[in-house]
């Protein structure tokens, strides 16, 4: 049976098109913002923290309260705390998020599980003092004083719960992933993983110096290369499946991002986008303003967001590695961009400003995922496809099927006629944005003797 899979990343709300190859689902009660090159709407819902989810919705934070919108800006649950989080960490499907909180005084970070369904607020785990963010990564002056003087790690201790906190969190399957910034000439940074279901708590990197990005199976950062934990070390890393990496790109900054092979940096007002294995940027650009800032990479690594200030005005910018070039967004005269997220190709973002959710429209460039599963050489003289078709654009989906050109219908069985010898077959698949991605296979055939 030929069975087709098309993940609806927006599943809520009427698919609309703008122009070109943005296509947008229109929040409730929004103000449309449109241009040339992308289509923004002010949702007016005020948060202090947001928070994009795979399936379109958000997950907002503001005031003790966190709430749950869909899509297409409807309010689907909120869920009021007694206490303020430290961090929050929303599943990729916002059934649940992880929640933060910090007891100073038993010096402990505390972890609950929020079921957004149910509302219920589980606690799963107890982070004691050993582990708490800074102190199993303090520098061996720090330990070694501790050593001789136990009044000084008791101090020390008070500083770490005072100071430190978990910067980001990501959740991948069953897996927490939470990191933690240095403090010069006390401790170094770390990335902890923790396990969902055994609660079991690892320290993946012990000499953090700047968070840079996370995929499915890496890290990337920029360590500390001294013994105080504060010297960076100008050069990035990549740790992937217990192995660490250098890349031989020298031009780094503490304004690093990286994503899918990709980075980029911005280094006395000059943004390079480099390739990780190579030692020349793929692009060189001077910024003209003041305090440019690296703000996200889409995990596609394709499309990098960024701001600096120009003629008085604060600028949402974005450079597209496809296009090579960089181009406004939005324009602002006071406030900053906070809580940027972004879709896999970050077609699709979120940020706030001034306290304020805004969604973004951007031309879907990226063409959806095709897999077929053949065998190299079969006995028989027809063989039945198995393929799934998944897009990670947000909103243009719709997406079709063809075999050598020839239109699939989903969930039908489709059986091959094979010839004796090589049999070629080319699978495409076609998203609404006319994205196409082709897969070709082949197919051996040996009749069987008589």
């Amino acid at each position: 049976m030929l069975t087709l899979v098309v993940f609806i990343i927006f599943g809520q709300g009427n698919i609309k098109h703008y122009k070109d190859k943005i296509y947008y689902i229109e929040p409730e009660k929004a103000e449309k913002i449109a241009k040339d090159n992308v289509l923004l709407f002010n949702t007016y819902i005020i948060a202090q923290k947001a928070y994009l989810l795979k399936n379109g919705g958000v997950i907002t934070y503001d005031n003790q309260t966190i709430k749950a919108y869909s899509a297409d800006g409807a309010l689907s649950d909120t869920y009021k705390l007694n206490f303020q989080p430290s961090i929050i960490v929303p599943s990729p499907d916002g059934d649940f998020c992880i929640i933060g909180k910090i007891d100073r005084n038993k010096k402990t970070y505390e972890l609950f599980k929020l079921n957004m369904k149910h509302g219920d607020l589980q606690h799963i785990l107890t982070i004691d003092t050993k582990h708490f963010p800074g102190i199993p990564t303090a520098t061996e002056r720090a330990k070694n004083t501790m050593k001789d003087d136990p009044s000084f790690a008791n101090d020390f201790y008070w500083l770490m719960v005072a100071s430190i906190n978990f910067q980001g969190g990501k959740i991948v399957g069953d897996n927490l992933y939470l990191w933690y910034p240095p403090k010069v000439g006390m401790s170094f940074g770390g990335v902890y993983r923790i396990s969902l279901k055994t609660k079991k708590l690892d320290i993946l990197i012990k000499d953090l110096g700047f968070f840079c990005g996370m995929g499915k199976k890496s890290i990337s950062y920029i360590p500390l290369s001294d013994k105080d934990a504060a010297e960076m070390a100008h050069a990035l890393y990549l740790k992937k499946q217990g192995k660490l990496h250098k890349s031989p790109f020298t031009y780094i900054s503490s304004n690093t991002l990286f994503a899918n092979g990709i980075g980029a940096t911005i280094k006395d007002s000059v943004f390079y986008v480099f390739r990780f294995s190579m030692t020349r940027p793929m692009y060189k650009q001077i910024i003209k303003g003041k305090d440019a800032r690296l703000l996200l990479i889409s995990p596609s690594g394709k499309r990098i967001f960024l701001t600096y200030r120009s003629n008085g005005k604060h600028i949402l910018s974005l450079f597209d590695v496809r296009e090579g070039k960089l181009e406004n967004l939005f324009e602002t005269t006071n406030g900053q961009f906070d809580n940027l997220w972004c879709s896999f190709d970050g077609e699709g973002f979120i940020f706030t400003h001034k306290d304020t959710l805004y969604r973004g429209y951007l031309n879907d460039l990226y063409a959806p995922y095709v897999i077929s599963s053949m065998p190299d050489t079969t006995y028989k003289d027809t063989i039945k496809v198995k393929i799934l078709s998944y897009d990670d654009a947000f909103v243009s989906q719709g997406t079709s099927l063809f075999c050598n050109e020839k239109a699939i219908s989903p969930d039908t069985v489709l059986v091959l006629p094979l010839s004796e010898g090589d049999n070629f077959f080319t699978f495409k698949a076609m998203d609404r944005a006319g994205n196409v991605r082709r897969v070709k296979k082949h197919v051996f055939y040996i009749p069987k003797k008589e």
